[in-house]
């Protein structure tokens, strides 16, 4: 499973590594930099939408019964199977090798853009996971059975409390949530470079489809799927917006309360602020 996610993150590291920076006397910005404020940013305006989007979504998913009928197709139709694995088996680390694997690219090979990059998804993967872990031990939602239903009883079962369902399986899917949420930090930072957000919409893709598809639909409802994917893109994009931003804006002058520390050619900034 590591050796999945270490590849996908060595080429994906490699790609923009190749790419000169453009800014290459700039800081590297570190990871929990502003994560107070992009914290609330990302639950604020637009994203609270995308939020409240996953809930109510879910809701009228369980409703209307296409969370059971989404489920019974998977389980009837393996086709997706052998493709999902690579997903599912990568998906819990991918994230934080991802970040890590950037992050120390751009440290050792005096790239500031491409480290500060992974501070990017290394917070955005942070995020999404407290959120993630979070709901689901409030909502307490048991996953499906590699079976086929006969109606949407199972689908609407829930256990409100708290830790009354673990914080492993259910709402939302952590696999996806946190993917989307590192995948759409990067797709963010580098919005200006189209094949990063082709990939990543793809990769997202790909994570969404397998996750609702494993094991005959055995690992995760829809609902769990839509709804981690509106929340972890609310998350992703505005960790990946905001470090963008300040990367950029590096050469106005600094706040007070501000501090870096100098590396032979980088520095990484130290922010007071959260």
């Amino acid at each position: 499973m590591r050796k999945s996610s270490a590849a996908a993150s060595i080429v994906i590291l490699g790609l923009l590594s190749a790419v000169p920076s453009a800014a290459a006397e700039k800081k590297i910005i570190a990871p929990w930099t502003g994560l107070g404020k992009n914290f609330l940013l990302s639950y604020s305006g637009s994203n609270a939408l995308l939020h409240l989007s996953g809930i109510a979504g879910t809701f009228l998913i369980v409703r209307t019964g296409l969370d059971t009928d989404v489920h019974n197709f998977f389980a009837r139709n393996r086709f997706m199977e052998g493709y999902s694995r690579p997903a599912v088996a990568a998906g819990t680390y991918f994230p934080a090798l991802l970040g890590a694997g950037l992050f120390a690219s751009g440290l050792a090979g005096g790239v500031p853009r491409l480290a500060t990059a992974g501070s990017a998804v290394l917070q955005a993967a942070g995020l999404s996971a407290a959120a993630m872990v979070t709901l689901k031990a409030l909502t307490g939602r048991p996953g499906p059975d590699p079976v086929v239903y006969e109606d949407d009883s199972a689908s609407r079962f829930w256990r409100f409390g708290f830790l009354r369902g673990g914080t492993y399986n259910g709402w939302p899917s952590g696999h996806v949530m946190t993917n989307t949420a590192a995948i759409s930090s990067l797709m963010a930072f580098y919005r200006d470079k189209t094949w990063v957000n082709i990939v990543g919409g793809i990769s997202i893709g790909y994570m969404f489809l397998s996750v609702v598809s494993h094991h005959r639909s055995a690992m995760h409802w829809f609902s769990d799927a839509v709804a981690g994917a509106l929340m972890g893109v609310a998350i992703g994009t505005t960790v990946g917006r905001e470090f963008r931003r300040r990367f950029d804006e590096q050469d106005a002058p600094s706040s007070p309360g501000g501090a870096s520390v100098s590396l032979g050619r980088f520095a990484i900034t130290f922010s007071l602020e959260i």
